[in-house]
């Protein structure tokens, strides 16, 4: 039989968050234990549906805590309408932590930035040290403008490769990718959600 922890904490929550109402999932077995804060990828990826299948024995040693971001998951499903921008999602981040080391009576938490969510952290860190007892990146994104043109180009070669024309024609109507600059509005999320169908 499995060894499975026992969850004193599991909760699902609605909370105000820089003018919107925004989901967390919060997941532990002592209240006591260091806050995680989980910054998934995407953008546009939460992961909140998934926990229990990658992060049983992290609830053993801190209570961790999934946010569906701006323009993501059940965030997304109560505020369609609310686009991110790396601005706005900073400010976003800045009030999570806020609100968690205050429900937690923590001076400090811990932030894991998986992919586009090392982007949030690693440049949250950098402007508030202080409310950060340590950061941890995976899927660690150093240049986010060059590693989409990567793997654009890396998705053309594929296709050229197999000699996929329709593929080749949907990835060419989608125009210039990602462009000389990100800007996280509806038209660049829409282009990178197609790139990553093909």
């Amino acid at each position: 039989m499995k060894n499975e922890a026992i969850m004193t904490i599991d909760v699902q929550e609605y909370v105000p968050i820089n003018g919107i109402n925004q989901f967390l999932y919060h997941l532990g077995t002592n209240s006591e234990n260091p806050v995680l804060l989980y910054l998934h990828g995407g953008p546009g990826s939460a992961e909140s549906l998934f926990t229990h299948i990658y992060q049983d024995k992290w609830t053993k040693v801190f209570t961790v805590v999934h946010w569906d971001q701006r323009g993501a998951g059940k965030t997304l499903t109560k505020n369609p309408d609310q686009y991110p921008t790396i601005e706005l999602m900073l400010q976003d981040l800045y009030e999570v932590v806020q609100y968690l080391k205050k429900k937690y009576h923590k001076q400090k938490i811990v932030l894991l930035g998986h992919s586009w969510g090392s982007v949030l952290g690693s440049d949250f860190i950098q402007k508030h040290p202080e409310d950060i007892a340590y950061y941890i990146g995976t899927g660690q994104v150093i240049n986010m403008l060059e590693n989409e043109q990567v793997g654009y180009n890396r998705v053309k070669e594929l296709i050229n490769q197999y000699g996929d024309k329709k593929s080749l024609k949907r990835l060419e109507s989608i125009g210039a990718y990602p462009g000389s600059k990100i800007s996280f509005d509806k038209v660049f999320l829409k282009k990178c959600g197609q790139v990553r169908k093909i």
